[in-house]
């Protein structure tokens, strides 16, 4: 049986919040490093990557053991990108026809669910790297690092017109 209660917020994440509770956190590990790019991405999980990590980064909110966290996060947003380019081509629904070739109705693509199920496996992910608004309204960040143009997840996904 797993903990009760709602998940501790990490200390980095307090301390950037200003939070007295930051200071009562004496025995938390520290993440040392940044992370460290694991082999076998695809090329569009590479360039998510490449230009996600840096960004987290900059805000503090990962370290050398958050690789595997972060590969997943850049493989399942690689495959949400493949399925919204399937729904742009195909769109969102396929005809379904009887025996005769004649419409009888229509019927949802897989990539839609699939897309639906992903997005939200994102956004958990997202929140606990500070990769929402909401997430980062609570953080305390120092602007002058912050190039402002570069802000939101759409700067990451912009440059990966790769297909």
């Amino acid at each position: 049986m797993g903990k009760r209660g709602p998940v501790k917020t990490p200390t980095a994440v307090l301390e950037k919040r200003g939070s007295w509770l930051a200071k009562t956190r004496e025995d938390e590990p520290q993440a040392d490093g940044a992370p460290v790019k694991p082999d076998g991405m695809s090329q569009t999980a590479e360039a998510i990557w490449d230009r996600l990590v840096p960004r987290l980064s900059a805000m503090g909110v990962v370290g050398e053991v958050d690789s595997m966290a972060v590969s997943r996060y850049c493989d399942l947003l690689a495959l949400y990108e493949d399925c919204r380019s399937f729904i742009q081509k195909h769109g969102q629904v396929m005809p379904q026809k009887d025996d005769a070739g004649k419409v009888v109705g229509f019927k949802e693509f897989p990539q839609v669910s699939r897309m639906s199920r992903i997005a939200d496996q994102l956004l958990r992910l997202e929140q606990q790297y500070g990769m929402t608004a909401s997430a980062r309204a609570s953080l305390a960040v120092d602007t002058t690092k912050q190039n402002k143009k570069d802000d939101g997840i759409e700067s990451i996904l912009n440059p990966l017109k790769l297909a």
